[in-house]
């Protein structure tokens, strides 16, 4: 409760937003719980750098956003134009701003994705959006969205092309299958187009992912005629 009182001008409050850059990792996953009770405006901030700086430290990040309820608006304003955030940290941000109805930030998120022009900015992209689909999913059905599908048409049109590229690399193609067909507004991919992609000679990562994504065009018949 005491940092809930601390004065954002006293050296208690320097001296904690520094420790984001803490060697110690048991010091920063402890400053990502600690955060959680500071009100600062630089609170948002400061997490995102912790996040940033830790994507592949499962714990850390479960801290983070374990603190973040109050803090997602600042901590997407804290992402620069040239700083797009790493997969993990992405998604988390997405699932956050999907359990809190916030349309606004979902948008802002994803659009931060879009930018990336880093070598794996397709993947980056494709993973975001496929977050972004999967997380409205599980929203209730009679919860208006206010979210412009039109900024993400390049992006369904890419995934549609990376799909049936049979020499893009698998992981790429994984990705994109995630989101093919679940533009809002968009004619669905034909049956048979996904059907022919269960080859044989596709590994079964891909075999179940084409599966999956037949099962979400809700026609059931179809996968229970499929013999993989």
């Amino acid at each position: 409760p005491f940092l809930r009182q601390a004065d954002p001008n006293s050296i208690l409050a320097a001296s904690l937003l520094a420790m984001v850059q803490d060697p110690d990792p048991r010091v920063r996953h402890q400053l990502a719980f600690s955060l959680g009770e500071f009100r600062d405006t630089r609170t948002g901030a400061a997490l995102m750098t912790l996040a940033h700086a830790n994507p592949d430290e499962a714990l850390l990040l479960d801290a983070v956003f374990s603190s973040a309820a109050q803090q997602l608006r600042p901590m997407i304003q804290s992402l620069g134009t040239e700083s797009i955030p790493p997969l993990p940290v992405l998604e988390r941000l997405v699932q956050l701003a999907a359990a809190q109805g916030d349309d606004e930030a979902l948008t802002r998120v994803v659009a931060t994705a879009l930018k990336s022009q880093m070598p794996n900015g397709a993947l980056t992209r494709f993973h975001a959006l496929g977050t972004l689909l999967d997380a409205l999913d599980h929203r209730d059905a009679s919860t208006p969205t206010r979210i412009d599908w039109s900024t993400f048409v390049p992006v369904f049109s890419h995934a549609e092309e990376v799909v049936f590229n049979f020499e893009a690399d698998e992981p790429l193609r994984l990705a994109a299958l995630r989101i093919i067909g679940r533009s809002p507004g968009a004619p669905p991919i034909a049956t048979r187009r996904l059907t022919a992609l269960l080859s044989p000679q596709n590994s079964l990562r891909w075999q179940q992912a084409v599966l999956t994504a037949l099962q979400r065009r809700q026609e059931p018949e179809t996968v229970d005629g499929l013999v993989v």
